[in-house]
């Protein structure tokens, strides 16, 4: 956001995201993840949810834990029909660890039928034109998985969130909240593009007069 047309909007954002403030505490890389995360990755499957409301099941990925949880993570779990595979993908992409982890990676994801439960979610959706239930799903170890229910918005946090992690004293699939998708912080997010867009097209404008 480069210019002087656009300091309000950064003074907005450096005062929306204090990074000696909580849950920060001091982290300057913490804080910057944050804003990274909200303005490019998760808002924009708020702002879905939010035009989608009545047919939207929402999902977090958190598999096997969050460290590895990383962007597009979840492409393992739907593409891979066995346990080569999935250790192949994952030190294709560099997985932290190595082929020693990725085989324990695969092991909890393929073994336990996190994986087939996962695929079948999805295969459901999709021919049914909408809703993830209608397949028999798989056992799974550590617990069945449970109907995946359209999420609820009416808080700050999204609801009946379908969670992904590993089963290991756990059950693989539980409903819950989704802390990453907050209302207000998308809210601010969108305000934020709005006045960036007038700003942008304002500074055009003035160029344009200035050429004349």
């Amino acid at each position: 956001m480069p210019g002087e047309n656009l300091a309000p909007q950064r003074k907005m954002i450096t005062d929306q995201y204090v990074y000696t403030s909580p849950p920060y505490n001091g982290s300057y890389s913490n804080c910057i993840a944050a804003i990274i995360r909200d303005a490019s990755f998760t808002c924009n499957t708020r702002d879905l949810y939010s035009a989608y409301p009545e047919k939207s099941h929402m999902m977090r990925y958190g598999f096997p834990i969050d460290l590895f949880a990383r962007h597009a993570a979840d492409l393992i779990a739907l593409f891979s029909n066995s346990h080569a595979e999935a250790v192949e993908l994952l030190v294709e992409n560099k997985i932290p660890g190595g082929k020693l982890v990725a085989k324990y990676y695969a092991n909890v994801l393929i073994n336990t039928r996190v994986a087939q439960a996962y695929q079948t979610f999805f295969a459901s959706f999709a021919i049914s034109g909408g809703d993830p239930n209608t397949l028999e799903m798989p056992t799974v170890d550590g617990g069945d998985a449970p109907k995946w229910p359209v999420a609820d918005g009416n808080g700050d946090e999204l609801k009946n969130v379908l969670t992904v992690q590993m089963p290991s004293g756990q059950p693989g699939f539980v409903l819950g909240p989704d802390d990453q998708n907050k209302k207000k912080a998308c809210a601010f997010w969108t305000k934020i593009a709005g006045e960036v867009e007038a700003a942008t097209k304002n500074s055009a404008g003035l160029k344009y007069n200035e050429d004349l």
